[in-house]
This record gives C-alpha cells, sequence and structure tokens, in this order.
C-alpha cells in the first residue's frame, strides 16, 4: 500500500515555506520604501555615517516641521539582526538581517550623494538593493 503521508507533508512544507518567503520579502520592500522615504528628506549626511549607520540631517522632522538639528540613523545591529531608523527613538524597520551596507560618496555630504542601501535577510539568498539619487 502507498501511502500519502510523504507527499502531502511535503506539499504543506512547501506551501509554508512559500508563504514565509513571501511575507518576508513584503516587509523587506516595505523596509526599502521606508528608507528611501526619510533619504529623500535628507539635507545632508552626518560625517560621523559608517557603511553600518547612515546618519542624516533631514529636512523636516518626522511630523513635517521644521529642519531638524539632530541626526537621525538608519543602523543595522549586528547583535540584534535588525535594521533600525532613529529620529530621537529606535524603531525597528526589519529583522532576521543577515548583512546590511550603506555605500555613498563620502567625501560629498550634500544633496548629489547617491545612496545605495544593501541588505540580505536570513532563509533568502537575494540581496535586497535600492540607489537613492537625492533630491
Amino acid at each position: 500500500m502507498i501511502s500519502l503521508a510523504k507527499p502531502f507533508s511535503n506539499f504543506v512544507s512547501g506551501f509554508i515555506f512559500a508563504q514565509d518567503v513571501s511575507e518576508l520579502e513584503q516587509k523587506s520592500l516595505l523596509a526599502l520604501s521606508r528608507i528611501e522615504k526619510e533619504m529623500n528628506l535628507e539635507r545632508s549626511i552626518d560625517s560621523a555615517s559608517t557603511a553600518a549607520n547612515l546618519k542624516f540631517f533631514p529636512t523636516a522632522d518626522s511630523s513635517g516641521r521644521t529642519t531638524s538639528t539632530t541626526a537621525y540613523s538608519i543602523r543595522y545591529d549586528s547583535t540584534l539582526k535588525k535594521i533600525i531608523f532613529n529620529d530621537g527613538t529606535d524603531f525597528v524597520l526589519l529583522d532576521n538581517v543577515s548583512s546590511f551596507t550603506v555605500t555613498y560618496d563620502a567625501a560629498s555630504h550634500d544633496l548629489s550623494t547617491k545612496i545605495t542601501v544593501s541588505f540580505t535577510c536570513f532563509e533568502y539568498s537575494q540581496p535586497f538593493t535600492t540607489t537613492i539619487a537625492l533630491r
């Protein structure tokens, strides 16, 4: 007698895996969208920025009011495996992140800078990347 338990189990496991990957993709694209939004409000990059911690000064604070004198940041916490946005308070943009890099022309801390943000998540081999040409 042929057992149907194994093929059914494989089908269910594959379905759950596909659903998890789809959710991860959605969360990652949402994080990239938020990063792009924040970077398009950027007025200048803080010279203390690194490849894992982009610090910048927005043209307006998060409520749309006046120019902020406090540097915001988008950083990678390698211990917690999270990308964190900070505008005075930490907010987790994405968790289960295995790598994160930010590249830009460090010599030019002005609006002509192009910023590339890239990260990889656990259980997903392809990196999520965006390049933002600042206004």
